[in-house]
């Protein structure tokens, strides 16, 4: 799940690549992982790192807006790729795999819970960087990103059985991977000139 739709290899008219919508949706659920997943974290540092977060989201919202003022696309024109009948095929295939490792994992190891969805979550960005192209290499980045995370966290889980050390690396890591593709893309579409070159 997550930010499934992050495609963000997507190109402007005028050949300057664009921040897509699934950036925002990234940029929620990384703060999403990131509050979830630290509390175990000095207060301070939580704060910190929060604030920082929903900061990295505000800015993502922004650059889209602004890069939708300017008339930008953010979407292939052939149509081939966004929320496509294999799109949504990836998606109920992640929410079953999710659900039925999560019911699972409950029952046996609850502290490898997060790991789990890490590594689902990232296995799932593979798939759609095949199905979306023009961000292939970006996608795939965060699949393995995530994918790491995942396992890291589910050998954490399964070797000292700790839900916090296990939730800071799969959860709250996977977060920070998330918002640092929002960001990226964020700056990006703030450097769009305004006027065509």
């Amino acid at each position: 799940m997550a930010p499934h739709e992050i495609s963000q290899g997507q190109q402007s008219r005028n050949g300057t690549p664009a921040i897509a919508p699934g950036h925002i949706i990234g940029g929620i659920f990384g703060v999403v992982f990131v509050i979830a997943n630290s509390a175990s974290m000095p207060q301070a540092l939580r704060v910190i790192i929060v604030v920082a977060a929903i900061g990295v989201l505000a800015l993502t919202m922004f650059s889209f807006g602004r890069t939708v003022r300017l008339g930008l696309t953010s979407r292939p024109a052939n149509g081939e790729e966004g929320f496509t009948r294999g799109y949504w095929t990836v998606v109920v295939v992640e929410v079953l795999t999710l659900v039925a490792g999560i019911v699972l994992l409950n029952m046996w190891r609850p502290a490898a819970i997060v790991g789990w969805i890490a590594l689902i979550v990232g296995l799932h960005f593979f798939v759609l960087a095949r199905l979306w192209k023009s961000g292939f290499t970006e996608i795939t980045i965060i699949g393995a990103g995530l994918s790491i995370l995942g396992v890291i966290g589910l050998l954490i889980a399964f070797t000292s059985d700790s839900l916090d050390a296990a939730a800071l690396v799969s959860g709250a890591g996977s977060g920070v991977v998330l918002l640092v593709s929002a960001l990226t893309s964020a700056i990006k579409g703030l450097a769009v000139p305004r006027t065509k070159p």
